[in-house]
């Protein structure tokens, strides 16, 4: 995946649990030293990022699990999980555009 397709994702990426647990697990690869995603310089702080929003993820994910995983969990993700996932898909968003 290249840049591009990634600040594409983060645009939709808080939409729903759905689309914020795939954009969390694509951009696990931005971590490693070896991504050509990602300098050298920023890799410290888009790591911490990104370990930010796999909390955001797995406490979502095991909240919507332990309500039977609804097909509909909007309400619930909007009001406790969106606002959190908006913020640090826009700072990863940030950090990438540089």
């Amino acid at each position: 995946m290249n840049i591009d397709e990634l600040l594409s994702q983060a645009k939709l990426a808080s939409e729903d649990h759905v689309k914020f647990a795939r954009f969390v697990a694509v951009t696990e690869a931005l971590c490693d030293e070896q991504s050509p995603l990602v300098s050298a310089e920023r890799l410290s702080v888009i790591r911490d990022t990104w370990f930010e929003l796999e909390l955001i993820n797995a406490l979502a994910l095991d909240e919507w699990e332990s309500h039977g995983k609804p097909a509909d969990w909007t309400e619930v993700w909007n009001s406790r999980f969106r606002s959190d996932a908006q913020e640090l898909v826009g700072k990863l968003y940030n950090l990438l555009s540089l």
